[in-house]
């Protein structure tokens, strides 16, 4: 059982996309298949901790045999809310989220809260 952690942070969208291409080129070398769903996964917390929360103060990437997990910390004890869908540009990553993860949620902490997502990323094998 191998177990890899990344760690990053941001708080604009330069950051968001610089974290983005490091965790893209890791994933590859990880073997993972998922690479475009946990880019998007990764996308959509991040920046909704950018736009909600004033950055993203800690990003963790655990890589656990099949499993990846990420985490992103924020400063805030909002509740993450999925919004209405009113027509409005944006507002679906947290529609998303769940529609690509095993499991997904959030919890606060002493400095603010943790929004993760755990899902089954090397299944090349399956595919």
């Amino acid at each position: 059982m191998t177990t890899e952690i990344l760690t990053y942070s941001a708080d604009t969208p330069r950051s968001v996309a610089d974290a983005r291409h490091e965790l893209a080129a890791q994933l590859a070398r990880w073997g993972c298949a998922r690479v475009s769903d946990s880019l998007l996964i990764f996308s959509e917390l991040v920046t909704n901790a950018i736009k909600h929360a004033g950055g993203a103060t800690r990003i963790v990437v655990v890589h656990k045999d099949r499993t990846l997990r990420l985490e992103v910390h924020d400063d805030t004890h909002n509740v993450p809310t999925v919004r209405k869908s009113d027509g409005a540009p944006g507002g679906f990553g947290l529609r998303i989220v769940p529609q690509l993860s095993e499991s997904w949620g959030w919890e606060q902490n002493a400095t603010g809260k943790i929004v993760w997502s755990n899902f089954d990323c090397c299944v090349e094998d399956q595919a």
